[in-house]
């Protein structure tokens, strides 16, 4: 166990030192273009501090030995495998979907699509709660990224959003 845990304590210094390294270079980039549109730097940046928190978290948790039971997880994971792959093929098939659907019915109707389609596969039962994010949360973004940062999103045959 000792080992497994320098080993793990090893690898998040790792991806620790790895994730700064990648967020410094994404701060030299530029946040907005001169047309005012998001710039190479932006989404960079983003990641790099969600990656340097999160694997400074976990880096933490191990020194402090409050890391879950190695042994206790493989079991549990591998006792759910078969489902585990079954929902990943699910799921990677939404996404080759979502490509197309992105393309010809626009980035609105293409995400409210697949997100809804994505939660009553995965969230049965729970049909408001489906229908209430897999609308908002699409909605919320497209407005986001289409007018609160000017990104140019696909409009596709039935763009329906008039403003």
């Amino acid at each position: 166990m000792t080992a497994l845990r320098t080993a793990k304590g090893l690898f998040l210094l790792t991806t620790l030192i790895g994730s700064a390294l990648y967020t410094a270079v994404a701060f030299d980039l530029p946040w907005t273009t001169t047309a005012g549109r998001i710039g190479a730097g932006f989404f960079p940046r983003i990641i790099g501090l969600a990656l340097v928190v999160s694997s400074g978290w976990a880096l933490f948790n191990e020194l402090a030995g409050r890391s879950p039971d190695v042994q206790q997880a493989q079991e549990q994971a591998s006792a759910d495998e078969p489902t585990q792959v079954r929902d990943t093929l699910v799921v990677v098939a939404l996404i080759v979907a979502f490509v197309p659907a992105l393309y010809y019915l626009g980035a609105l109707i293409g995400m409210v699509l697949f997100t809804l389609v994505t939660l009553f596969i995965f969230n049965r039962g729970r049909v408001l709660t489906n229908v209430a994010v897999g609308v908002g949360f699409p909605v919320v973004l497209f407005l986001l990224f289409d007018r609160g940062l000017n990104a140019t999103l696909p409009p596709g045959v039935f763009d329906l959003v008039p403003f």
